[in-house]
């Protein structure tokens, strides 16, 4: 398959700077060098949705910046669409399509239509790929009826919809997503995830998604590229880091009576009385086996059987080292 983005060596350094005190009391500044991204590498290719993700200060928004052409990496080589972002820029921009969940592309104070209008020239859009647009947006992300209202009028699940369509507007080959779910409803998330899914199958285009919700990344990635102090740590299939855990078994039991529950293997999560949460693995432990223990002791109420969540496992993981 066609390489859209190949990212080689990619290294980006700040200089910051610590004021240390002399011997006599004084503030003495002094430089220091920090690296935020460390030799990453990786390709994307054409019509693939893959999934950047890490803690906090891991080096995410940094390489989202330098992908997008904001920053200027120390080292390294960046290829998206045969074109390197920060020599070709006009010609770049005109190719990808943006989401920063904390930036608005969207005009404060005049209707959201206006601003799809001010893109349409910038990019020059014809008559009919604006109105097909328009119309798909209309269709899956029910933007219609927001068109003629102030920005400043709108939800932030409403506002959101408007920028995740925007960023599609121009037919771009590639788009970067960074959080563009952060502090949404259920329905306004569903709304946008089901947008993404449904104009990745048709145009092909390709989708860079960064976030901290792993719902997102269950519901459009097959792929993910987990970046930990600078580093990538994981790149590969979703499915296969649920895998490594995909044996343990997480359970939550409402039972009649309070009883302490010591069995071998089985972990307390959490013990509010007569409220329990338990995990092991079945590879040692027979959950038939342990509900019989259970049921010896007392009633069981209500039962939910869970699988561990993924944000946990990487977590876990990348704590370990051993991902």
């Amino acid at each position: 398959m066609e390489n859209s983005m190949a990212v080689r060596n990619l290294v980006k350094e700040f200089t910051i700077t610590k004021k240390n005190k002399t011997i006599k009391g004084y503030l003495k500044p002094e430089k220091a060098k920090f690296r935020a991204v460390d030799g990453i590498s990786f390709t994307i290719e054409k019509g693939e949705i893959a999934g950047l993700i890490g803690p906090n200060g891991a080096g995410k928004s940094t390489t989202i910046k330098m992908l997008t052409g904001i920053l200027m990496p120390t080292e390294g080589e960046i290829r998206i669409d045969g074109i390197t972002p920060w020599q070709k820029k006009r010609q770049f921009h005109k190719s990808i399509g943006v989401v920063f969940g904390q930036r608005s592309q969207l005009w404060w104070d005049l209707p959201v239509e206006d601003t799809f209008q001010l893109y349409r020239q910038v990019y020059g859009l014809t008559d009919r790929q604006y109105r097909n647009n328009m119309d798909l947006f209309h269709e899956i992300l029910k933007i219609g009826e927001l068109l003629h209202k102030p920005v400043r009028q709108l939800s932030l699940g409403q506002r959101m919809r408007c920028e995740v369509a925007i960023s599609f507007l121009h037919d771009p080959s590639i788009v970067f997503l960074d959080e563009p779910t952060i502090g949404l409803d259920v329905v306004a998330k569903d709304h946008i995830r089901g947008f993404i899914k449904e104009i990745n199958q048709e145009k092909k285009v390709t989708v860079l998604l960064t976030t901290h919700d792993m719902e997102d990344i269950d519901a459009l990635a097959k792929r993910m590229i987990i970046i930990d102090k600078g580093v990538v740590v994981y790149d590969g299939e979703k499915d296969k880091i649920k895998d490594r855990k995909g044996k343990q078994r997480r359970i939550r039991l409402e039972l009649g009576a309070d009883f302490k529950i010591d069995y071998p293997g089985v972990e307390i999560v959490s013990d509010d009385k007569r409220e329990k949460k338990v995990s092991f693995s079945l590879e040692n432990v027979s959950m038939k086996d342990f509900l019989h223990y259970v049921m010896e002791h007392t009633e069981i109420l209500d039962l939910e059987v869970m699988g561990i969540p993924i944000e946990e496992i990487i977590r876990e993981q990348i704590c370990k080292g051993s991902i």
